[in-house]
């Protein structure tokens, strides 16, 4: 049997292009818009706009800017706390960061120059301290706003710098030390904006933050450190803030009478233009599909194809105690509903008259170009007949209609052995497979060597591996016709050097090579199969991804070359009569898979122990052991 598996595919489905791959995504209109900013991108716009213009206080005088004027309202904070730009963050910090290294690495004092290295530490605490800042700030006006966000904030600043045991200190207050240690310009007011009175930041007071020690000793790993509890920080309000912007704006989207919520009165007026603001930026991305439209139908003069009604093809069937029906053209068929649920009607476009008559069968002709012959039947006149009617008149050969290539491989015909028996690992190994109640006329005296007619192959975890069969001798006019009958004069040498079982205590040499025999014994009517694999032939194992069975396997198959002439008495090979199948094996060089435990511990075969110690005391045991030899009836043990 082969182990080759045919994938017949569909024979009207072809790989190919479809119009749907032809498709650059360049050229459909969605591909490129002018203007797709969101309704969050333009609200952050008019947010960042808004920090450019000064605010004029009472006495006409600049004081801040109109940010503010954003920020007191949930929609529009939340869409410029989402817009926070966490990659340019990283960024800023790992710059510093990586000059600092470049600086502490290349630097060289004897050249005079001051180094760069303090002013770099005083870069990297100042972004650390802005960072700091900036989750301050940012829930303070989630609490003027007053939205559930600023309690998550809240723990997550009192997880990172509340001090729980005596020996932590908080995030803040290890910037602090840092900072005081590395910056002798530092200012303590600075640090003012994290005095509250909830302890939050774990420095309530100016008391609190003199206490804290300086640290002199600034490297790279401290601050990055600070820098990873920091950003995280970032990273997760930012996401929140995402998620509650997008359900804020939905919120929007719903009607008065289903959600009702107050908006201040000067971003309602904003978002009501932002709405209108959409009709523009739809008429402004047109501009990409009318280009499109006009490139194809003014400059490459491709117009549409005008609607062509739908087409179906209708099967009829006639009642039994109906001949035939008239059908007339223009009858209104029922062809069911649309995705809308509406019905769809068919009109026919001609008379049709329905019989009973109906297609029974539906045959093609095809002439294989290289034929296999049989000696005894002479093909010429019917090949010869065959082509004459192959051609069709103008001269043009006639083709598979499913456009298959003919490429399929040659089924083998033979039979598979599969048993727990055939598990060799390594070693030379032997195999005998007998056969019971063969008939003795299956092959005719020309027929019968069966070794060169029949081939073996066994499994690796690759694949099945077929093996040579020993050469022929024709010095004696190549058979030998003794009780081995029909092979070659030296087949009695070669079976007995393969032969697995020898109960004298002398085994001959065995082959160079992976080598089998197969032959037939008149005598006992037996179907003899011998084997011999090497030690370095490959472990006989299951062929991986094979469902033909999960157990390893040998395999007797009629050699191609003698499959016609061979076939039909094989076909009485394996009758009904063949009862009885028995699987002897031998292994010799058996090592790596034995399990040899003695009192002084456990090894293998391949190393070289002395099983009861070096003085042999009494009572000293030995263990052997071997998965291989153990699953099997064993007949025989000898240890080397």
């Amino acid at each position: 049997m082969s182990n080759i598996r045919i994938n017949l595919h569909h024979p009207l489905k072809r790989e190919g292009t479809s119009r749907v791959v032809m498709l650059l995504q360049a050229l459909t209109p969605s591909y490129f818009k002018l203007d797709d900013r969101s309704i969050q991108d333009l609200l952050v716009a008019a947010h960042r706009y808004a920090k450019n213009l000064s605010y004029f206080n009472e006495l006409n005088q600049p004081d801040g800017d109109w940010a503010a004027f954003w920020e007191v309202e949930s929609l529009t904070y939340l869409a410029v706390l989402a817009s926070t730009d966490t990659v340019e963050l990283r960024k800023k910090y790992e710059d510093i960061d990586l000059a600092l290294a470049e600086a502490l690495e290349n630097f060289n004092p004897a050249k005079g120059k001051p180094s760069p290295v303090p002013g770099l530490y005083r870069d990297l605490l100042d972004t650390l301290f802005d960072m700091a800042k900036g989750l301050e700030t940012m829930h303070g006006k989630l609490v003027q706003i007053k939205h559930p966000m600023q309690n998550m904030l809240l723990k997550i600043i009192k997880r990172d710098n509340q001090c729980d045991f005596d020996e932590l200190e908080g995030a803040l207050q290890r910037l602090v030390s840092l900072h005081k240690g590395g910056d002798d310009k530092l200012q303590h007011e600075q640090y003012n904006i994290f005095y509250t009175p909830d302890n939050r930041w774990g420095i309530p007071d100016r008391k609190r933050y003199d206490l804290i020690k300086p640290d002199a000793k600034l490297t790279r790993e401290k601050l990055r450190a600070l820098f990873i509890t920091f950003f995280n920080a970032y990273l997760m309000i930012v996401h929140r803030g995402q998620q509650a912007f997008d359900a804020e704006l939905a919120l929007m989207d719903k009607p008065e009478d289903d959600t009702y919520r107050v908006v201040e009165p000067h971003v309602s007026l904003f978002l009501a233009f932002l709405r209108l603001f959409r009709h523009t930026q739809d008429s402004l991305n047109d501009l990409t599909e009318a280009q499109l439209s006009y490139y194809y139908e003014n400059i490459l003069c491709l117009h549409r194809r005008p609607a062509e009604s739908d087409h179906v093809h209708l099967i009829f069937t006639l009642a039994k105690n109906f001949d035939q029906e008239l059908i007339k053209k223009g009858t209104s068929l029922l062809g069911g509903k649309d995705k809308n649920g509406q019905p769809m009607f068919y009109e026919t476009l001609q008379d049709w008259v329905v019989t009973q008559a109906q297609v029974t069968e539906v045959k093609t002709l095809f002439v294989a170009e290289k034929l296999s012959f049989n000696n005894d039947f002479d093909y010429s006149d019917y090949k010869k007949s065959l082509l004459t009617h192959l051609y069709s008149p103008d001269g043009k050969k006639s083709h598979r209609l499913f456009g298959d290539d003919g490429t399929y491989e040659e089924p083998e015909i033979g039979f598979v052995l599969a048993s727990p028996q055939l598990w060799l690992q390594e070693g030379n190994r032997w195999i005998e497979i007998s056969i019971d109640n063969i008939d003795d006329q299956i092959f005719s005296p020309q027929q019968r060597s069966l070794t060169h007619n029949l081939g073996v192959a066994v499994s690796t975890k690759k694949e099945w591996v077929s093996l040579e069969a020993p050469p022929l001798n024709d010095s004696t006019g190549g058979t030998n016709y003794d009780d081995k009958f029909f092979l070659a004069s030296d087949f009695n040498a070669i079976a007995t050097a393969i032969a697995p079982i020898n109960t004298s205590n002398h085994y001959p040499a065995p082959p160079i090579q992976a080598s089998y025999a197969i032959y037939q014994d008149l005598g006992t009517q037996k179907l003899k199969i011998q084997v011999f694999l090497p030690a370095d032939f490959d472990a006989l194992e299951p062929v991986e991804g094979n469902p033909m069975t999960t157990l390893p396997g040998i395999k007797i198959f009629l050699k191609k070359e003698v499959l016609i002439t061979l076939k039909n008495p094989y076909q009485n090979l394996l009758s009904k009569n063949a009862s009885t199948v028995n699987i002897s094996v031998r292994a010799e060089g058996v090592s790596k898979s034995l399990i040899i435990q003695a009192d002084s511990g456990v090894t293998d075969g391949t190393q070289q122990v002395l099983p009861f110690g070096a003085t042999a005391p009494k009572g000293a045991k030995m263990y052997l052991g071997s998965k291989e030899a153990l699953s099997k009836k064993l007949s025989g043990v000898r240890f080397k």
